[in-house]
């Protein structure tokens, strides 16, 4: 039985990449912002670990193809998923102190 959640992790907040992390995690610029998409027991999603898995989107503007096969400015998004404990040290609540 996994314990239950914390209350500060909540579906649609929204959590900023910690700035202290240099250039950022992989293509995600540190200071980013991610919203909280979903937040998963051990029991709802494979975890090798009995902690929760914190699912959240990054959605971010770069050049790409739109609907009508034009270059141009689109939105992109992609979902991160990271096990509590991970994600707790990666990223704080918007406007929360670091």
């Amino acid at each position: 039985m996994s314990t239950p959640p914390p209350l500060d992790i909540v579906v649609g907040d929204t959590w900023e990449l910690i700035k202290d992390l240099g250039v950022g995690l992989g293509s995600i610029p540190a200071g980013s912002e991610v919203k909280i998409y979903l937040y998963l027991s051990p029991d709802e999603y494979y975890s090798p670990t009995d902690e929760y898995t914190v699912v959240s989107r990054y959605v971010y503007t770069d050049w790409g193809y739109d609907e009508t096969g034009n270059w141009a400015l689109i939105e992109q998004q992609r979902l991160l998923a990271y096990p509590e404990s991970d994600f707790r040290l990666m990223f704080v609540p918007v406007g929360s102190a670091e």
